[in-house]
């Protein structure tokens, strides 16, 4: 199920990465990688789908060049959910809630 998750993330990733840098930016895969702290290949291969990002690329994406973070979030969110039983998000919710405000 994690591999999933990771091939979730990773085509939703290169997408948004393209559009940022294309659409947004309208600079080039040198330019981006800058952006982000990285080699222009590794970006390449990022854009490209064929390696998946880390949580420090995912992060840089986000805080510095993401168009919209909170769209992308969702985006992710409704992808991930769409691995899970009906009903799951509901009952992680609750449970989870359930734990903090429980009176001891």
């Amino acid at each position: 199920m994690r591999n999933d998750y990771e091939e979730i993330l990773k085509q939703l990733f290169c997408k948004r990465l393209f559009d940022a840098r294309t659409i947004a930016w309208n600079i080039t895969q040198e330019e981006m990688a800058h952006k982000l702290s990285m080699a222009p290949r590794s970006y390449a291969d990022l854009e490209h789908g064929i390696n998946g990002c880390s949580a420090v690329t995912l992060t840089l994406f986000l805080v510095l060049v993401c168009p919209d973070p909170k769209e992308f979030l969702e985006e992710l969110r409704d992808a991930f959910e769409s691995l899970l039983p009906t009903g799951a998000v509901d009952l992680i919710i609750s449970q989870t809630l359930y734990l903090l405000f429980r009176s001891n």
